[in-house]
């Protein structure tokens, strides 16, 4: 149940953000990211709101009550999405991430026009075209190595994630026949992604696609096997230059998917404004919160100092895998798939996929799980309303 003071409406929208948010986000010293709203001179002087502190990432507000009226639409979205796919309350903190983190998945072009921003927002949160995979689902056997089990796995993001979704593809040592898996698995990097619609046509917008951070339960036998199986796609060809040759892969099984579902344009960011500041801001949690265990359990330093070396100052890393890698994934994709055509990679990564035929994917893996992906496989899941959730399925 959500408590009064959060119930979706543009009412405790307006004011929550004007008290409470834009205060935390313009102060540099606070540990949320450094960001300006500006409202205009009229709006400004209303909410006493002004760049004191000299944040440099501003984002112009044209209409004020659009805005709101679309921040609070998305922010409803979100409320019912985390219910329906964490199952748990929406915690006040839960709120508060919303409306500071939102908008770390803003890009450089987004910054240009934050209600077109938050209009692609919710038409991704709507659209709920990969629903069918929300329950974890086998696709195919990768009989070269092993008899491993393939799935898919779909569910939603958090909010300072790049997308409201994430696509999981899962490698399992055994797959029981009542469509329960084992515990063992090896995954390749989530892709996490929206799709929104331009006029008539939709775009799928890959935000990002990255290693869980989570540690994976994986046997030496199924390790060996499904590490072979991931570097079948290094094939020959020159070295990937610090490029996770899974990410790639993932990528590539990825488009397979978007074409069964009728998607052919492919959108991902060149730059994410806020992002780095983010997780130098985030580091500095972190080692403050590390420094504080430390010190209640110290029998339990080991452990800390090995969580601190996982999760702390990697800012340039992950920046990096967000922005530079996504362009370098898509660029290595079309060596693998010359099919694939870049339509722009200065302002934005945008690729045409339409084209793509199974005769011209030049790797074997990649062609195999091109092959076995078949829409014919899973539709009747399409008219299945248990699956169709409740937004409906697709656009």
């Amino acid at each position: 149940m959500i408590r009064t003071s959060i119930i979706p409406n543009v009412d405790n929208v307006v004011y929550f953000f004007v008290e409470d948010v834009l205060p935390s986000l313009r102060n540099k010293e606070n540990d949320d990211a450094d960001l300006y709203f500006d409202f205009g001179e009229e709006y400004n002087k209303a909410f006493n709101n002004y760049n004191d502190c000299g944040v440099e990432s501003i984002i112009k507000v044209r209409d004020p009550n659009k805005f709101f009226n679309l921040l609070t639409e998305l922010y409803d979205l979100d409320v019912k999405l985390f219910n329906e796919y964490k199952q748990e309350p929406y915690t006040f903190v839960r709120m508060q991430n919303f409306f500071r983190d939102i908008w770390v998945r803003a890009s450089d072009l987004d910054f240009e026009n934050i209600e077109d921003y938050l209009q692609k927002q919710i038409d991704m949160y709507k659209d709920r075209t990969f629903s069918i995979f929300d329950k974890e689902m086998k696709i195919c056997s990768l009989d070269e190595v092993k008899d491993v089990a393939f799935s898919v796995k779909n569910n939603c993001a958090m909010t300072w994630d790049e997308a409201p979704f994430e696509l999981s593809f899962r490698f399992y040592d055994y797959y029981y026949e009542d469509r329960n898996f084992g515990d063992i698995f090896f995954e390749l990097p989530k892709v996490r992604y929206g799709i929104y619609k331009n006029g008539e046509e939709r775009i799928c917008r890959v935000g990002s696609i990255q290693k869980d951070v989570e540690r994976q339960e994986v046997d030496d036998y199924a390790a060996r096997a499904l590490n072979r199986a991931k570097y079948l796609l290094v094939d020959d060809r020159e070295d990937f230059e610090g490029l996770e040759p899974s990410k790639v892969l993932s990528f590539m099984i990825f488009i397979k998917f978007l074409k069964e579902m009728g998607i052919d344009k492919i959108e991902m960011p060149r730059l994410y404004v806020l992002d780095y500041n983010y997780h130098l801001k985030t580091d500095k949690v972190l080692k403050k919160g590390i420094k504080e265990k430390k010190k209640e359990n110290e029998s339990l330093s080991d452990f800390y100092d090995e969580f601190y070396e996982d999760k702390v100052g990697k800012a340039d890393i992950i920046s990096k895998a967000k922005s530079e890698d996504l362009s370098r994934i898509a660029i290595k994709a079309k060596d693998y798939m010359s099919d694939i055509e870049i339509l722009d990679i200065d302002n934005r990564i945008l690729l045409d996929i339409s084209k793509i035929s199974l005769d011209n994917i030049d790797n074997d893996l990649v062609r195999y799980f091109h092959g076995e992906i078949d829409h014919n496989k899973y539709k009747y899941l399409k008219k299945d309303k248990t699956m169709s959730r409740q937004f409906g399925y697709g656009n």
